[in-house]
């Protein structure tokens, strides 16, 4: 046995008729090489951290995963496409907001509308500030496009309230792209989803700058559902179309387990696939 310092690595207790004793192993250290008391405190904090994250997101996973979740996901993006932005009602929705929200005004909302084509002009517009390529461009100006024409279509135009033309929600946490959110919400019905805040965009530019930014890492997985292989126009303007369909079900307005697409009723896939082909043609017309 030597003298000075040490740092114990294992202790083992042994109890018996006799008594117990106690015994341990470490390794020797030199005086200055002893980890400091701050080094051992911010280590165990690091690991608790670590596994309160870990057990979080196992939590969200199963929830995300459970078939409860999978049936009310499934009727509220059916709900969503049938509904779009819905009808502002004046009953309280406060109790649904997510926590960084929860300071924001209710607000009784103001129609906003704006044609087709400078909805088109200006979100082109946005994409070419992004660092993609051309065809990156054009599936993310046309997956946006999309969620507006859902949201707002109103035969000549688009018509929402407070420049929220794709029915962006405020029930769940948006991160850091708060920042394009004006303090002020409102109120809609859509369908069966009931009393759903809503976000208010104080511009059109605001909004659509939300838009791009958020959904600019989906289109990797848009790309990632579509067949490389095919040559014929119409067949790959259908592929296109079968995509956005897709990761409008899964990743619209937010992340969804892809059970959500799969399990979901060919009747009701078809309804949504039918407005993305609507919003589709018409882009491409304008």
């Amino acid at each position: 046995m030597f003298s000075g310092p040490y740092m114990i690595t294992k202790i083992t207790h042994r109890i018996n008729e006799s008594g117990f004793d106690t015994s341990f192993e470490g390794i020797r250290q030199p005086f200055y090489s002893i980890p400091s008391l701050d080094k051992y405190l911010q280590s165990l904090n690091n690991q608790i951290l670590t596994t309160l994250r870990e057990k979080i997101q196992e939590e969200d996973n199963r929830f995300i995963e459970s078939p409860e979740n999978i049936l009310n996901e499934k009727n509220s993006s059916v709900s969503y496409a049938s509904n779009g932005i819905g009808e502002s009602i004046t009953q309280s929705c406060e109790s649904n907001l997510a926590p960084p929200y929860q300071s924001y005004v209710n607000i009784t909302p103001q129609e906003t509308t704006i044609t087709h084509k400078k909805i088109k002009d200006i979100l082109t517009e946005k994409t070419l500030t992004l660092t993609l390529d051309t065809q990156r461009s054009e599936i993310l100006a046309l997956f946006v496009f999309s969620t507006i024409y859902i949201g707002s279509n109103n035969t000549n135009n688009f018509k929402s309230y407070e420049n929220n033309y794709s029915a962006i929600p405020l029930n769940f946490n948006w991160g850091g792209a708060k920042e394009y959110f004006d303090i002020e919400y409102f109120c809609v019905n859509q369908g069966t989803n009931l009393k759903i805040p809503m976000a208010k965009f104080e511009t059109i530019d605001t909004f659509l700058e939300f838009m791009v930014n958020v959904y600019a890492g989906k289109v990797d997985t848009i790309i990632s559902y579509l067949n490389p292989t095919l040559t014929i126009k119409s067949e790959i303007d259908n592929n296109l179309i079968d995509g956005i369909t897709k990761a409008y079900i899964i990743d619209f307005p937010k992340n969804k387990s892809e059970k959500v697409y799969d399990e979901m009723i060919e009747s009701d896939r078809n309804k949504i696939r039918t407005k993305i082909k609507k919003s589709y043609n018409l882009y491409k017309s304008l």
